[in-house]
């Protein structure tokens, strides 16, 4: 919140019981790690572990027309799925429990004080990233370092099974995606340390994904870095000297990253030429992405199969909302399309309101963007399910904080 408001934010916080915020961040951490490939297991635990601080910081819930959208997509997709897949116990934990229950303790768990949200937040971003660096780093024990390879595929440090660079990616996209936030926050001086790791994180997995040849992830950084510029020049308009001194470091660092390329300092030049992503981009366009067909085929045929069943004539769109419609048809679509909108209100809510600190806006929309932008491109629910139960987890909280901002605002109103 602003200034003017940051007080009465600290002192709604002061009664608020923190000292077991850490036994949770252990908790997320291990589940957005995967560790040892116990998703289910780490799911669980994260469940109990929401329950004992929900009921530490006597946290209060309500049901919401998010839940509401939540529960008919869940229970709808879940029935229609079980039709034409076997549905085990992970299938009820992951597509009928994990959704309704992740949103619920996002949102119950969360009381007064929103700096739990980015704790939170940072906290799973390190733990996708550090799973993702080590299937890299398996990667390179096995292959050594070059900046191309022949097969898309990298192994996973707890099974050892290949996975498709694509799905790689997305450990890297949530964290990869506060670049402009550690910006921001690292100009005034706040939060050094963690700032410093997701610039290296998103460095990192920049060169990853030129070794993988994962154009994805280069474009979600490109959009939600400008988008997140827009909004932070927005909010700052009316103090533009302190905008124009952002900018003009923005650029001075890009002009250095630049002259340090075409003089191919460290051989960064030579790096780029030679990868996966320069050969790939060299031959085959965005226009001629396999995606595309599928999702024009998806939105011509959506009619054609009402009750989906997988009959699309392929077997993943590569987008999580055509992708529950292939598999599962127009119900849980339209559930899952009006939930998404009702999350961008929401969004947009928190960010026109005035009294919303900068720093934590444009971090609420650049991990809601890139939760997002990655689910435009990949078959999330079938192919990393946890980062869709993350994002609910991520809209329960901010939901629970845009309503403490209404009932603030209303008690001011009263005053």
């Amino acid at each position: 919140m602003k200034k003017g408001n940051s007080k009465n934010n600290t002192l709604l916080s002061i009664n608020e019981r923190k000292n077991l915020d850490w036994l949770w961040l252990i908790s997320v951490f291990l589940f957005s790690i995967n560790l040892l490939e116990k998703g289910q297991y780490w799911l669980i635990g994260l469940f109990i572990t929401a329950l004992i601080i929900i009921n530490h910081k006597v946290s209060k819930f309500k049901i919401t027309i998010d839940l509401l959208l939540i529960f008919l997509f869940t229970v709808s997709y879940f029935i229609i799925f079980s039709l034409y897949r076997s549905a085990g116990m992970f299938t009820i934990l992951v597509f009928l429990v994990g959704p309704i229950a992740c949103f619920v303790l996002g949102y119950f768990i969360v009381k007064t004080d929103y700096n739990f949200i980015v704790k939170s937040m940072i906290t799973i971003s390190i733990g996708l990233f550090i799973h993702g660096f080590l299937n890299m780093l398996k990667y390179f024990q096995i292959y050594g370092f070059r900046p191309s390879i022949s097969e898309r595929i990298i192994p996973d440090i707890w099974t050892g099974v290949n996975i498709a660079a694509t799905l790689q990616g997305t450990h890297y996209a949530i964290i990869s995606s506060l670049l402009f936030y550690s910006i921001i926050v690292l100009k005034d001086r706040k939060h050094i340390l963690v700032s410093s790791i997701i610039i290296l994180a998103t460095v990192l997995s920049a060169i990853f994904s030129f070794i993988s040849g994962t154009r994805t992830l280069l474009v979600i950084i490109v959009i939600n870095f400008c988008f997140s510029f827009l909004i932070y020049g927005f909010q700052r308009r009316k103090n533009y000297k302190e905008f124009l001194k952002l900018l003009f470091a923005i650029l001075s660092s890009f002009t250095v990253v630049y002259l340090i390329y075409i003089s191919n300092t460290f051989g960064i030049k030579d790096f780029v030429l030679n990868s996966t992503w320069y050969l790939r981009s060299e031959t085959n366009t965005l226009e001629s992405d396999p995606r595309m067909l599928f999702w024009k085929t998806a939105i011509s045929q959506m009619f054609q199969f009402p009750f989906g069943g997988y009959r699309m004539g392929f077997s993943y769109a590569h987008n999580l909302w055509l992708d529950v419609l292939n598999a599962t048809g127009l119900i849980p679509f339209f559930f899952l399309s009006i939930y998404t909108i009702k999350s961008f209100i929401n969004l947009f809510t928190i960010i026109i309101n005035e009294f919303v600190e900068i720093e934590f806006k444009i971090f609420i929309f650049s991990t809601f963007l890139g939760f997002v932008l990655q689910f435009m491109v990949e078959p999330i629910l079938e192919g990393v399910p946890y980062m869709f139960l993350l994002f609910l987890l991520f809209n329960g909280m901010t939901k629970k904080y845009l309503d403490l901002c209404k009932s603030q605002k209303n008690s001011r109103a009263q005053e």
